[in-house]
């Protein structure tokens, strides 16, 4: 019975910032500015492909991000885990701070669920941004040892339109036949029975913040007794309540796969972004990327041409548009391993925006989105190279690959 005094309230909002705000021609997005505007240059959007590679600039405009005190710590359950076992990595913010992008061991959200391969002692970072060129980051650890083979079973999450989540129960190692599944969503509702796949709806769901993130809870017991438990973590950002709390929409975003594909010109990733809370099109109109190098706490921003960089402009209102971002490798610093993505763009006279954070580098101590026979050749490649860190392309390999090409 909340939705329709949301909806109002946020409508509310928009008409006074509409109501304040210059025209959308003279509107200044606040997006990480760089110091120089990188050259405008003509290039036709329509029928380009992965494949197209942009000009290499010269001198990539960088500035430098500040720093600030967002979080207050990053909690890491449990702090000691056993090769393959479910780390759930929390991000806590500072008492009073709202309204901030936070990314959790390189998930979008204050909560992230890790698991790790290999024995030892892993780096876990939390990123919180604001939305001025203000970021906080902070690490934690687990230590991960090798423990007696248990029964184990996999969770995928299929995104449906409407914030509607298919999960699949699969690849379980170690259980017998006549399984059964139980379900928890995180949001107080479960589910039983012998189908390996469910449906949950979290339309409805509290929206007090932000974003929105729930814990999924799956355990799997065959005829025989034998039981395997498995985590998985699901994202929600809460288009609706950042609207009205900025007077701007905000568009959800997110990248289609965990890693670019790679040239030897950049990175090419497929972003899917959504604009169900649209009440009109969008025409995103700026690009800006934050680089956050694999070790050390540098960072910087970087200005792109979106003429050059991205396969369409247009965002439909209502629907779900897919695009190709192409991010030229000569426009980030050495080392980078993370980039978050912000495109703006302007709705109905105000300005909206997407974020989406990405992978483009490979750090080979903590392994963070590398697992299994991906992350021993990725480490294997490294150790011959002698490197700390480097990306598939400069190390000749080809993510998915089961050997170098």
């Amino acid at each position: 019975m909340t939705k329709p005094r949301v909806a109002v309230g946020v409508g509310l909002v928009a008409l006074l910032v509409w109501m304040l705000l210059p025209s959308a021609e003279s509107a200044s997005p606040p997006v990480l500015a760089a110091e120089e505007e990188a050259p405008r240059r003509s290039h036709a959007r329509a029928g380009r492909s992965s494949r197209r590679r942009a000009p290499r600039p010269a001198a990539p405009p960088v500035t430098r991000v500040r720093e600030r005190d967002f979080i207050d710590l990053v909690r890491v359950e449990p702090p000691v885990a056993c090769v393959g076992e479910d780390v759930v990595v929390t991000t806590e913010l500072r008492r009073g701070m709202h309204g901030l992008r936070v990314s959790t061991a390189g998930q979008a959200g204050r909560r992230a669920v890790v698991r790790f391969d290999e024995p030892g002692v892993h780096e876990l970072r939390s990123v919180a941004n604001a939305w001025e060129p203000t970021v906080d980051v902070e690490t934690a650890a687990v230590e991960v040892e090798e423990c007696e083979t248990q029964p184990s079973i996999e969770i995928r999450v299929e995104r449906l339109p409407l914030d509607r989540i298919r999960f699949h129960a699969e690849r379980s190692v170690g259980l017998g036949e006549g399984l059964e599944y139980r379900w928890s969503f995180g949001d107080g509702e479960h589910a039983q029975g012998r189908r390996p796949t469910v449906e949950h709806d979290y339309a409805f769901r509290r929206v007090d913040g932000p974003d929105s993130s729930f814990l999924v809870r799956l355990e799997a017991t065959d005829a025989a007794g034998r039981r395997a438990e498995r985590l998985a973590n699901v994202h929600f950002v809460n288009a609706a309540y950042l609207s009205a709390w900025l007077g701007q929409p905000i568009l959800p975003a997110r990248a289609t796969a965990l890693l670019p594909e790679e040239s030897a010109d950049g990175f090419v990733s497929h972003l899917e972004v959504a604009g169900l809370e649209l009440l009109g099109d969008t025409e995103l109109t700026s690009v800006e990327v934050t680089a956050f190098p694999c070790r050390g706490e540098g960072r910087a921003a970087v200005s792109l041409d979106i003429d050059e960089v991205l396969s369409s402009t247009h965002i439909a209102a209502g629907e779900r548009t897919s695009l190709d971002l192409f991010v030229p490798r000569a426009s980030l610093p050495d080392g980078t391993c993370d980039l978050e993505v912000r495109l703006g763009g302007s709705s109905s006279g105000l300005f909206t925006e997407a974020i989406v954070p990405l992978r483009v580098g490979v750090d080979p101590e903590d392994g963070r989105r590398l697992e299994g026979a991906e992350a021993d050749r990725v480490r294997a490649a490294l150790q011959q190279a002698g490197r700390r860190s480097a990306t598939y392309a400069e190390l000749g390999l080809v993510p998915g690959a089961s050997d170098p090409p």
